[in-house]
């Protein structure tokens, strides 16, 4: 699973709502973009409550492995939630100096066309048939291609100028949402098994927890994780928009004590579900990534609904 993303020029005004393209209008089994962009705030909210916190040490503990542990820093991943539920907004104008970021869920806009690039060889360019500009951008390309392709790539945000801010949802990822089994969930908010009043036992990941695959990156992929994903990267430079420094849970945690932790794009998703984990459910993930109870003394329930069992080494 990789994000990518075409570098974004220096934009003069932060950036303050979104559009929706028609593609993103219909709700198909309960796959709903504008919920998820609600969803997406709420997770960017409580990671903006938490980030510098300074008495829960389940909260302290992730963010050490994600972010540097300094004053100055934490305060610049705090703006950065902070300036990312700027976009909650819907349909607010859009000028060339603050290009509004439309939400795209296919690729019909886009027609491959041939043409002879700079070395005399035949390339393929990209025409926006809704503005009939044509585009030869390599970052852009690639994007297109791994969106089109199913390869991995689950959307890319690709500023191209004059108002033009484009945040596209990979159609195939739209799809494995919408065909997946239930109670697979849509989204990390309200997506998982709440703990039971009675039982000894809570594992919210028991039902769609994936072979081989950390439980950080199976909540990290669900659709409002991902638009927070996007989000950041949207924010102008001048508002410290991200990169992607590193997509998974262990290169994540490997770069997070050093600066370019500050601006890695699944670093501020891998922090905000962690804290929805710890909030809401009372779970947290291991360094190795999956999840796991909570510290009998740190869990708001106290010794009564305490999980039992760990479910992951």
């Amino acid at each position: 699973m990789t994000w990518t993303r075409a570098i974004l020029l220096i934009l003069p005004l932060c950036i303050n709502a979104y559009f929706l393209d028609e593609s993103c209008e219909a709700v198909i089994n309960g796959v709903d973009v504008k919920e998820s962009v609600r969803f997406a705030m709420e997770l960017a909210r409580g990671a903006q409550n938490e980030i510098d916190s300074a008495e829960d040490k389940n909260i302290k503990e992730l963010r050490s492995w994600l972010f540097p542990d300094d004053d100055l820093d934490l305060a610049d991943n705090k703006k950065i939630y902070e300036r990312v539920q700027l976009f909650e907004t819907l349909d607010q104008p859009s000028t060339d100096d603050v290009p509004q970021p439309t939400i795209y869920c296919d690729l019909s806009r886009w027609k491959e066309v041939s043409a002879i690039g700079d070395d005399g060889k035949k390339v393929t360019k990209l025409q926006n048939t809704k503005t009939r500009k044509t585009f030869r951008d390599d970052a852009h390309m690639k994007s297109y291609e791994k969106c089109k392709n199913g390869d991995k790539t689950l959307a890319f945000t690709t500023y191209f100028g004059k108002g033009m801010l484009d945040m596209q949802l990979c159609p195939w990822f739209l799809d494995k949402l919408r065909n997946r089994e239930t109670p697979a969930p849509v989204n990390m908010i309200g997506g998982l098994p709440e703990r039971p009043e009675n039982g000894p036992t809570y594992d919210p990941m028991d039902d769609f927890r994936e072979p081989e695959t950390p439980d950080t990156m199976v909540l990290v992929e669900l659709l409002d994780s991902v638009l927070l994903h996007e989000f950041t990267h949207a924010l102008s430079e001048k508002y410290d928009s991200t990169d992607d420094f590193a997509y998974y849970w262990d290169r994540c945690v490997a770069d997070g004590f050093q600066a370019k932790g500050c601006f890695n794009a699944n670093s501020y998703s891998f922090f905000a579900v962690g804290v929805h984990l710890i909030n809401r459910y009372e779970m947290k993930w291991n360094k190795k990534g999956y999840v796991v109870a909570l510290d009998a003394a740190t869990t708001k329930r106290g010794m009564d609904h305490l999980v039992r069992r760990q479910w992951a080494v």
